[in-house]
C-alpha cells in the first residue's frame, strides 16, 4: 500500500512548473523533499478509510498522494515559522535553499527591515513560495483523479474549511508563545492545528467511498489522534534534548502541555526558572513538577481512546498507528 502511495505521489511531483535554471531547481528540491521519506500516516489512514467503507477504485492513492502534498506543504511552513533548520533529520526546506544560494552565491547583502540577511530572505521567500505549489499541486491531483467532479468539488470544499483551521491553530500556536493558555485552549489549539488534518484524511476516504454522511466516530478518532500525536511532540522535545538534539520547541519557549502544567505546580522561584533558565534547568523542573508523568498519563489514556475508536471503526488492523504515534518505547 505505502509504495502506491509513493508512486502516486511521484507522479503528483511529475508536473513541469517551469524551464529556466532557477524554477527546474525549486522544483527538484521540492521533490527530494517530499520523497525523502515520511511516514505517510495521513495517506494510509486515507486509503484505510476508503476500504473499510467498500472502496475499490485505485483512483484512492491519488487522493493519498494529494493529502501528503497538502500535509508536506503545512510542514514547510511549520518549519519556516518555528525556525527549524531540520526535518526528518534533514534540512528543511528553506535550509536547503539557504545551502544553495551561499554555494552559488546568488544573492547580494543590503539593508533589511524585516530579515536578518539578504540570504535569509530569498531561502524564507522560496521556502514559502514552494510550500504553496505544493498545496497547488494537491488540488490539481484531486482534480485529475478519476472520481466524480461533484465528489472532487465536495473534496475541495472540504479541504479549504480545514485549511482555514489549521491556519488558525498556527496562530494560536504562535501566539501561545507570548500567553500561557490553559490545557482546555491547548486541547483547542491542537485540535485545530493537528486534529483537523487528521479529520480531513478520513473524511476524504469516506466521501470518495460513497459515504457522504459522515460517521461521528470518525471525527472522534481524528480528535483522539491529534491530541496523542501532539503530546508525544511534546514529550519527544524533551527526549531530543536529552540525546543532544536541537528542539524548536524548547528554544522558542512553547507554551506545551508540559510548561502549562509545570507552571500549575511551580513555586514564584521555580516559575522564573522556567520562564528564563536553560533548557538543562527547565527540563529538570518538568520532572520534579511531574509535568514529564502528567504528559505520559494523559497519552496512555488517549491511546485507549484512539484503539477503542480504531476497533468500532473496524480499522483495529491498522499497526501503523499504534507503531507511530505512541511510539511504545518512550511512554
Amino acid at each position: 500500500m505505502k509504495k502506491k502511495i509513493e508512486t502516486a505521489l511521484a507522479k503528483s511531483l511529475s508536473k513541469t512548473i517551469g524551464t529556466d535554471e532557477l524554477t527546474k531547481y525549486l522544483h527538484k528540491t521540492l521533490k527530494e523533499y517530499v520523497l525523502a521519506g515520511g511516514k505517510r500516516l495521513r495517506p494510509l489512514l486515507l486509503v484505510k478509510t476508503y476500504h473499510s467503507l467498500g472502496g475499490r477504485n485505485e483512483a484512492i492513492f491519488n487522493i493519498a498522494s494529494a493529502i501528503e502534498l497538502y500535509h508536506n506543504y503545512s510542514l514547510i511552513i511549520d518549519d519556516i515559522i518555528d525556525e527549524d533548520a531540520l526535518r526528518r533529520e534533514m534540512p528543511s526546506l528553506h535550509a536547503r535553499f539557504e545551502h544553495y544560494l551561499k554555494k552559488h552565491e546568488f544573492f547580494r547583502e543590503n539593508n533589511r527591515t524585516i530579515y536578518s540577511s539578504n540570504l535569509n530572505r530569498l531561502s524564507v521567500s522560496y521556502g514559502i513560495l514552494l510550500g504553496n505549489v505544493a498545496n497547488i499541486l494537491s488540488k490539481e491531483t484531486i482534480l485529475s483523479a478519476t472520481f466524480p467532479m461533484k465528489l472532487k468539488y465536495q473534496a475541495l470544499n472540504i479541504m479549504n474549511q480545514v485549511d482555514l483551521k489549521l491556519h488558525k491553530g498556527q496562530i494560536l500556536d504562535i501566539f501561545y508563545e507570548l500567553k500561557v493558555p490553559s490545557k482546555e485552549e491547548y486541547y483547542n489549539m491542537i485540535y485545530l492545528k493537528t486534529s483537523a488534518l487528521f479529520y480531513l484524511t478520513m473524511k476524504l476516504g469516506a466521501l470518495f467511498a460513497g459515504n457522504t454522511k459522515f460517521d461521528d466516530k470518525y471525527d472522534k478518532l481524528s480528535e483522539a489522534l491529534g491530541k496523542g500525536y501532539q503530546l508525544q511532540n511534546d514529550l519527544q522535545a524533551v527526549y531530543d534534548h536529552e540525546q543532544g538534539k536541537i528542539s524548536s520547541d524548547l528554544l522558542n519557549r512553547k507554551k506545551n502541555l508540559l510548561m502549562i502544567k509545570a507552571l500549575d505546580n511551580a513555586n514564584k522561584e521555580q516559575k522564573k526558572i522556567l520562564e528564563t533558565g536553560t533548557n538543562d534547568n527547565i527540563i529538570s523542573l518538568y520532572y520534579e513538577l511531574g509535568s514529564i508523568a502528567y504528559c505520559k498519563k494523559r497519552i496512555n489514556e488517549n491511546r485507549k481512546l484512539v484503539l477503542e475508536h480504531l476497533k468500532k471503526l473496524k480499522l483495529s488492523d491498522f499497526t501503523e498507528i499504534k507503531e507511530i504515534i505512541f511510539r511504545e518505547n518512550n511512554v
